[in-house]
């Protein structure tokens, strides 16, 4: 999956259309998912690197965990991961995942959560 490039962001209005980009790319990429009758999926984060916007860098780790955590149909799907780029960004993900009550898996070692 691509996300958008939050960096050329020139309005609001900008940042809700990436927004739903971003949203879209991981609901597309667990659709497939699903048709493929995977067991387990893996992301690295969407938009989160260089092409964040850069007044709100924690935008990209809140649209994930939110889209991930909307999505309705699994199917087969029994993991999902998040591979952050920064131990900055993993410690980010895991404190939303608490203020969320999600259950998750911290791998540290691979920057990595899992749902």
């Amino acid at each position: 999956a691509v996300g958008p490039d939050y960096s050329t962001a020139k309005s609001e209005k900008d940042i809700g259309r990436k927004d739903y980009i971003l949203q879209s790319a991981y609901h597309s990429s667990l659709r497939l998912a699903k048709l493929a009758k995977l067991e387990c999926v893996a992301f690295s984060l969407l938009s989160a690197g260089n092409n964040t916007h850069h007044s709100d860098p924690d935008r990209p780790l809140r649209i994930a965990i939110k889209s991930i955590c909307e999505y309705e149909d699994f199917g087969s799907l029994k993991e999902v991961h998040l591979c952050s780029y920064t131990k900055g960004q993993r410690e980010k993900l895991e404190a939303m995942m608490h203020q969320l009550g999600g259950q998750f898996k911290a791998k540290k070692r691979r920057s990595a959560l899992g749902f």
